[in-house]
């Protein structure tokens, strides 16, 4: 995070420019996602509900849609924090609406059991939302605290 440069006699809000965690985000929306969608895949080979191959296709989807939904964030240099979060979110809508593209072609497409897919595939897409907010969430409460301080 680097504020924009001004002079101590210019009186104009210091206006903080944000870089976005693309490659924090990259890592912990990633790994978080692979860890819970690997321990669903247990899960639901444990108690019969899918197959390996199901469950794998369904976190391919969510990880593949992970990584495209980091384009928008990833296009984008230092900005002020507004402009960081309009740019999260659309990342996070492309990222939901890929995923489940994604996982609608593989399960019509290859036939896949139905019940442990979907579980696997629900469970990895809300392990990403959620470390998606938590890695953006302090990158802009930080900028935030650094704009009132002059």
């Amino acid at each position: 995070m680097t504020p924009a440069t001004t002079s101590p006699a210019d009186s104009t809000p210091v206006q903080v420019l944000v870089r976005p965690p693309v490659a924090r985000a990259a890592v912990v929306v990633g790994g978080s996602t692979l860890i819970i969608g690997g321990a669903c895949i247990a899960m639901a080979v444990a108690f019969g509900t899918t197959s390996v191959q199901a469950g794998a296709m369904a976190l391919g989807s969510v990880l593949v849609g992970v990584m495209i939904g980091l384009v928008p964030m990833a296009a984008m240099g230092p900005r002020p924090a507004f402009s960081i979060g309009s740019a999260v979110l659309f990342g996070s809508a492309l990222r939901m609406l890929s995923a489940f593209g994604l996982a609608v072609s593989a399960y019509v497409g290859l036939g896949l059991e139905g019940k442990g897919f979907w579980f696997v595939f629900l469970a990895s897409a809300l392990m990403a939302l959620v470390s998606e907010v938590l890695v953006v969430t302090p990158v802009l409460r930080d900028s935030g605290k650094e704009a009132d301080v002059r």
